[in-house]
Order: structure tokens, then C-alpha cells, then sequence
């Protein structure tokens, strides 16, 4: 007998690096759901890129605005449905799920059935209304204030303390430790929410959380407990491992039965280090982002909502196994021009990416064609993505390179789980003396016989250059700049008086140096607002006030970098040229992209090749002048006021999108390795209509592995 078919919609296919919890959603009802299953993704712009994951979703269709008012959003539904019948809709943004609950009777009227709480339940899970639903049902909860002005925010959190926690109304939250830096948080997350603030104590300690099905009758379906193992830079979890506590899952359980819930659900707790209390900080209308763990804890609680709804559901297990652990990576895809095109201009579209990564499959280099071994570093997505994990995926299509293995630093470092990409993962030292690298890289050698490396962020191309000779006697390769040339991209080459400002196709826009909040003061007097501060080490935030621009420049002290960058704030579209240069500092190969899309730290989630000869050509007399050999990232503005380009910053090394050069027609890691061969560079043919698209994706790991990389040094995958 056929299998039924199952028909669902979800919705959340967006985040970038903070990932909407759909693309999680429908990748564990497509492991859940093997056979018969039909996905059709919603959102509310074309650049879901989770949607876009190879074979993940049939068809992408953009939905009515939710401020276009419930019978918009009611009438693109049912028109979607009509064209594309499905039979279960999963929405997963915090926002949706009141409108859809609202929405429900008529729904189920339309042949779309759902599983939702009622409205007066979700009120009191809102993030103003939990404190009082804690305290009227003696669940431990952080102390929690409302402050619905921003500009009481200092006030109020100097008698609140420090440190403390600035959440948004809707999402966000941020640790503050001064009133500097409440007052901006408060400013950004009102600037994107509204509605006020909330100022919470911090509690210290470790994180769980809790993901739920309740049934109809509000009894619970199943349940799968984690422990936050690893918490990145927005206090989420980018690694983490499913738990067996009974005292856990009793007031799980207990909170659950209060709420009288119906449908999905996350809390959010902190198990303080002081008393070993569990204290609630949140709960959330809809499955969290890292709900794929859920199936490979034996409990896939998407396929069994979906089951539950459609009547389907058997008795099965109830809650997840422990000894499951995951860790979030990302996964970069070519979509074709017309997909995204199609499903700007008529509102649906196919969801099939161009390409599906690289193959484990490496192509044979040719009789007589050099085969080598090349390690890289950078491999990690845990805070940033990192281009050593671009360079690998552009790699694997190059026939020249035999094997490639991964340089890490620690058992956050994504990378070293990525058997797909890596043949083998070696810790590297951290400390900055050149003795300790090069015995480690002599080790590594011994090992694995690398024959190349390349350095994939900042400091490890300023280290390797110290090095350079050393391994050039081990038989090692390399295609890396001087000291010198070094020397002269860093972000201080932005300034004045620090070489020439103005060149044929671009300019270098006015930048300061600040040691101080008081020359913060002074130079955003001169600049203006909006103006963006840059960390010389990594970071760069855009500030629109006086205390939001302090407060970046205490954040960034606080991190150990002594000096900041100020710059002047340059309004336009934003492009990088990424380039291979010779010995003779000539560019060989270059691929230039105007970015789409950028997370919040301004790294590039989704994009276009675009040919900016004039640019190159002005970039590469820059890079004579400096001296540079080997690859490197110009980032740009096109001034929208000027029309002219701008420089906003040269790294000297590979962009994280780099493995999209091997995609789109120019693969330039392969071109460096072919340099440092010796070998000619190869002619590149850039294909316009391929876009770049990357998401966040689950993989699954066994806890024990999270610590085998700190007790051995390496990890090796078959």
C-alpha cells in the first residue's frame, strides 16, 4: 500500500547567522517524513536563503506582510494553497503564531489545519507578561524590569545593576556591563522592535532548553531536553547536548501543564552555579532553531506535530535520548538568477540551487598534472564564519590538490567536524611564539605529508609570514605577502598621511585613530552621524548617537584592542573584489560580487558576481604599489552621493564567500595553489547568473568528540 501524502508549509526560512528556526524545521520533517512528504516554504522576501538548501523544499512562495493586516495575510494563504494544495502549516516566527492562531477557525475552513495555543495563552509568555505569570505560579524566574522609554534606560539600569541583560519586546538581548552600553543595546533593539525595553538580571550559570509538542487537550506529546555547550557572540547556542535530568523534565512538565498549551513550544532556562536553581528566562511560541537534534535524539518532534495534527501520530518515544550533541555550521549554495528573480516578480518558484557543495568525489589530476596536500586555517563558524571553510569547499573541485586538511585552534571550531570538507582536523598552538607553530606544523607534516598551506584569517597570515622560510626548508609551500606589504594593508592604511587617497576608479573615505572616549567625542563632532567605529583586530559596527559610538568604543577596549578605527559613514551598495596576486605583484585572478544580504556584523550571507573591470584594474596598481603577493579581499562602497567607489577595508587574505569563486566559474584557491606551483593560472569565465547563498545548518556529533580534539590534538574522518 502507498504511503499517504503529507503536504506541509512552513515558514522561517531566514536569520542568516542567527537562523530562523524553519530551515531546521523542515530539514527534520524531510529525515522524519522520508517518503511522500511535499514542503512548501514560506516567507516574506526572496532571499530566504535556508530555502534554498538542496532538495530541502519543492516550491518558495513570498507571503502577505504581517502589518498588511490578518485578511491579507489570510487571502495570499489561501491563494498559495489553491495553487499548491498542502495540508499542515507550521509557522515558526515569534510573530506569526498569534496572527495564525487568530487566523485558525478559518484556516481549518480553507483545508489547512494547524496546531496552535489560544490567544490569552500566548499573551502571558510574552516577554512583559512572563514575570507575572512566574510569580503567580511560584516558578523561579530572573528579576525583570520594563522600561518603556529608552532614555530612562540609564537611570534604571544604575539602580538595577550590573551586569545585567537589555532584551528587545519581540527577540534580542544583549549583556551590558555599564549604563554606555544598556543605553546603545536599549537604542538598537527599541530601533527594531519597539515597544520599550526589558532589563533583566544576569544569572550565572549554565543554559538549558526545553523543546515541547502539546496535544490539543494540552497534555504533553514528547519532549527533548538540551544543555548549551557552547555560546556564541549573541548568547545563542551554536553547540549543544541532549540531557536525561529528571528534575529537568519535572518542571519542564510542570510549567507545560500551567501554561495549558496547544502546539510548540521552548523555555528557556539558566541553572544558576550559586544554588543549582533552575530559573525560567524565556519561553517561545514555536520550535527553536536547533530542533534537528531532536530527530537524531530518536524524537523528531516536527514529524510528530505534523503526524499529531493530521491524526496520524503513533505511540513512539517521548522524549529525546541523551548523548546527542550538535553543532552549528553553515552551508553555502548556487542559485540560479531566475529562481530568485521568478519568485520576486510572481511570487513563486521552484526551489532548486544551482549547486548542492562540494562532492566528496575528488577528480584525478591528469598524467603529469601536480597532485599536492594543502592545510588550511580558519575553519570555524562558531562566532563569524571564518574563509578557511570557503577555501575548503573551493578546493575540493580542484583537481591539482590531492588531500585537504584543516588547521584549528579549538573544539569550538566548526570545522573540525566537517568530514565532507577535511580529510583530517590538527590543533594548532595558541600561543604567538614562532618555535611552537613551526614544531607543531613539522608534526603535522610527519602525520599527514602537507605540502601547501594557506592562512585563512589576519593573524595566521602575520604568523606564517614569520615562518615562511622555515617551512620553505620543511618543503613546504606557500603564496604569502612580505612583512612589509603586510604591513601596509592594515586597517591604519585608511588613514591620513598614510599613502595616497585617491585612485582612478576609487577613494579612501576620511578615517581617525581614537585612544580615548573623549577623542570619540571630538571626531564624531567632525564626522557626524551616522559614522562607523571598526576594532583593528576584527569588528565594525555602525553608530547613529554620541552614546552608542562610546559605547562601541568601550566594547571594543574591553575586548583588548587599544586603538579604534572611526570612519565616516559612506551610504551606497556594497561590493569586494577578491584577488590572486604573482610574484611580480600583478593580479592573476579576481572575482568581484555586490553583496545582497549581511548579518549583523557585516559579513556576506547571500550575493552577485559582477564585472568591475575599471575597479580591478585601479585595485591592482593599489597592490604594485603596496607590494602584495598572494590573495586578498578589497572591500567597497559605490558612494550613492559621489558615484564613485569607496575603500572601506583590504584583508589580507580570502573572504569567507570564496568557495563561490569555484562556483561561479573562477575558483581562485585552486588559481593560488596552482601559483605557488609554479603552474600558470588558468583562464576564469565568471557565470553572472549564478547568486550566492548561505544558511545555517545542524551536524550531529557524539559528545565524546566535542573533547577528542583538545585531549589528542586531531581528529580524522574516513
Amino acid at each position: 500500500m502507498a504511503r499517504p501524502s503529507v503536504r506541509v508549509a512552513v515558514t522561517g526560512f531566514g536569520g542568516l547567522d542567527n537562523p530562523e528556526p524553519g530551515t531546521a524545521v523542515a530539514r527534520a520533517l524531510r529525515l522524519g517524513i522520508p517518503q511522500g512528504l511535499t514542503i512548501e516554504a514560506l516567507g516574506y522576501d526572496p532571499w530566504l536563503t535556508g530555502a534554498y538548501s538542496p532538495g530541502l523544499v519543492d516550491r518558495v512562495h513570498l507571503a502577505a506582510p504581517l502589518a498588511a493586516g490578518d485578511e491579507a495575510v489570510l487571502a495570499r494563504l489561501v491563494e498559495i494553497h489553491r495553487a499548491q494544495p498542502f495540508d499542515v502549516l507550521l509557522p515558526c516566527l515569534d510573530l506569526e503564531v498569534p496572527v495564525y492562531s487568530r487566523l485558525g477557525p478559518r484556516l481549518g475552513q480553507a483545508g489547512i489545519r494547524t496546531l496552535l495555543p489560544a490567544l490569552d495563552r500566548l499573551q502571558v509568555v510574552t516577554k512583559g507578561a512572563l514575570p507575572l505569570f512566574c510569580y503567580e505560579n511560584a516558578i523561579a524566574t530572573p528579576r525583570t524590569q520594563f522600561v518603556a522609554s529608552v532614555s530612562d534606560v540609564p537611570f534604571h539600569a544604575d539602580q538595577f545593576g550590573y551586569p545585567l541583560m537589555v532584551k528587545g519586546m519581540v527577540a534580542g538581548a544583549k549583556r551590558a556591563n555599564n549604563r554606555e552600553e544598556a543605553y546603545a543595546e536599549a537604542i538598537r533593539l527599541n530601533e527594531i522592535w519597539g515597544g520599550g525595553v526589558l532589563l533583566q538580571e544576569v544569572i550565572e550559570g549554565d543554559e538549558y532548553n526545553a523543546a515541547m509538542v502539546a496535544r490539543a487537550d494540552g497534555s504533553c506529546l514528547a519532549l527533548v531536553l538540551l544543555r548549551k555547550l557552547g555560546v556564541n557572540w549573541r548568547g545563542k547556542s551554536s553547540i549543544g547536548a541532549v540531557v536525561d535530568d529528571p528534575d529537568f523534565e519535572r518542571d519542564a512538565r510542570a510549567i507545560l501543564a500551567k501554561l495549558r498549551w496547544r502546539g510548540p513550544l521552548e523555555l528557556e532556562f539558566v541553572r544558576s552555579y550559586k544554588d543549582r536553581q533552575l530559573y525560567l528566562i524565556e519561553v517561545n511560541n514555536r520550535f527553536p532553531s536547533w530542533i534537528l537534534v531532536s530527530h537524531w535524539a530518536g524524537c523528531n518532534l516536527p514529524a510528530m506535530l505534523v503526524r499529531e495534527i493530521l491524526g496520524r501520530e503513533r505511540q513512539g518515544p517521548r522524549r529525546g535520548r541523551a548523548g546527542v550533541a550538535y553543532v552549528r555550521d553553515v552551508e553555502e549554495v548556487a542559485v540560479p538568477e531566475d529562481t530568485v528573480e521568478t519568485l520576486g516578480r510572481l511570487g513563486s518558484a521552484e526551489g532548486r540551487p544551482l549547486a548542492a557543495g562540494p562532492s566528496r568525489t575528488r577528480r584525478a589530476p591528469a598524467r603529469g598534472q601536480p597532485s599536492v596536500r594543502v592545510a588550511v586555517t580558519g575553519i570555524s563558524s562558531f562566532n563569524d564564519v571564518m574563509p578557511g571553510l570557503g577555501v575548503a569547499r573551493a578546493l575540493a573541485r580542484a583537481p591539482e590538490v590531492a588531500a585537504v586538511y584543516g588547521l584549528g585552534s579549538g573544539s569550538y571550531d566548526t570545522g573540525l567536524y566537517r568530514a565532507d570538507l577535511f580529510k583530517a582536523v590538527f590543533q594548532l598552538p595558541t600561543v604567538q611564539e614562532p618555535g611552537p607553530l613551526l614544531e607543531r606544523i613539522r608534526a603535522i607534516q610527519s602525520d599527514a605529508g602537507i605540502e601547501m598551506i594557506i592562512p585563512c584569517t589576519d593573524a595566521d597570515v602575520e604568523r606564517f609570514i614569520g615562518i615562511r622560510d622555515d617551512l620553505a626548508r620543511l618543503g613546504i609551500r606557500t603564496l604569502l605577502p612580505s612583512a612589509s606589504a603586510f604591513a601596509r594593508v592594515d586597517k591604519r592604511h585608511l588613514l591620513p598621511r598614510s599613502g595616497r587617497r585617491d585612485w582612478d576608479a576609487f577613494y579612501v573615505p576620511e578615517a581617525a585613530l581614537i585612544r580615548s572616549a573623549d577623542a570619540m567625542t571630538r571626531r564624531a563632532r567632525v564626522l557626524g552621524f551616522p559614522l562607523v567605529v571598526k576594532g583593528l583586530v576584527h569588528q565594525a559596527q555602525t553608530v547613529y548617537t554620541q552614546p552608542a559610538a562610546e559605547a562601541a568604543w568601550r566594547r571594543l577596549r574591553q575586548q583588548g584592542q587599544e586603538e579604534v578605527l572611526v570612519q565616516r559613514h559612506v551610504p551606497g551598495e556594497e561590493f569586494a573584489v577578491s584577488v590572486v596576486c604573482d610574484d611580480e605583484h600583478r593580479i592573476v585572478a579576481s572575482v568581484a560580487i555586490k553583496k545582497l544580504k549581511q548579518c549583523e556584523r557585516g559579513k556576506t550571507w547571500a550575493a552577485r558576481v559582477v564585472s568591475l573591470p575599471a575597479l580591478t584594474e585601479s585595485l591592482g596598481a593599489m597592490l604594485r604599489e603596496i607590494g602584495w603577493r598572494g590573495p586578498l579581499e578589497a572591500e567597497f562602497i559605490r558612494d550613492a552621493f559621489r558615484e564613485r567607489f569607496a575603500l572601506l577595508e583590504l584583508n589580507p587574505r580570502f573572504p569567507a564567500w570564496i568557495g563561490f569563486s569555484a562556483d561561479a566559474g573562477s575558483n581562485l584557491p585552486r588559481q593560488a595553489v596552482r601559483m605557488a606551483l609554479g603552474e600558470a593560472p588558468l583562464a576564469g569565465a565568471e557565470d553572472e547568473r549564478a547568486l550566492f547563498a548561505r544558511n545555517c545548518r545542524e551536524i550531529c556529533v557524539e559528545t565524546v568528540r566535542l573533547a577528542a580534539f583538545v585531549a589528542n590534538g586531531m581528529v580524522t574522518h574516513a
